[in-house]
């Protein structure tokens, strides 16, 4: 009686070189895949999130944590805002200023006067306010009549 040779460990191992090669294959296009997509990252601006934004061309630096709304160049020597203030939210309105500047913002719910940056004889660069209540709050930023109105920065943050 003649002893054939069993014919599976050849296919088992041909099967099993041909899965090596797949696999590797597989590795080869995936590591392409992230090299790519790496790749065009890198290049598009708007691939990757940018960073909060923290300042604003006027101003510098804004306070740790306020997140900017809108910067404004006054015209005149009064301008007067309307903005929809949030509960539990804290603003703050800066004036930009080049030299020593005597002009105030002032925050207004209805008639009521809420703050002011002009207190006890003093000129402050801002104001900060702690919003109690939603609702549509009137700023009033005044210049001094002799010198050109300052730039206004607004901003804000979660309390």
């Amino acid at each position: 009686m003649q002893i054939k040779p069993n014919p599976k460990p050849q296919t088992a191992m041909i099967n099993q070189h041909q899965t090596i090669k797949i696999q590797l294959a597989k590795l080869s296009v995936s590591s392409l895949a992230i090299f790519i997509c790496f790749f065009m990252a890198s290049c598009s601006k708007n691939a990757l999130p940018e960073p909060q934004k923290k300042a604003s061309p006027m101003y510098t630096q804004l306070p740790k944590g306020f997140k900017l709304i809108e910067e404004m160049n006054p015209k005149s020597q009064t301008e007067t805002r309307v903005m929809k203030l949030e509960k539990g939210m804290m603003y703050t309105i800066r004036l930009v200023k080049s030299k020593e500047n005597h002009s105030k913002v002032l925050l207004y719910n209805g008639d009521k006067r809420i703050v002011s940056s002009f207190a006890r004889g003093r000129y402050y660069g801002g104001i900060n306010y702690l919003c109690k209540k939603t609702g549509n709050y009137t700023f009033v930023i005044e210049a001094d009549p002799k010198q050109v109105p300052p730039k206004v920065v607004f901003a804000f943050k979660k309390s």
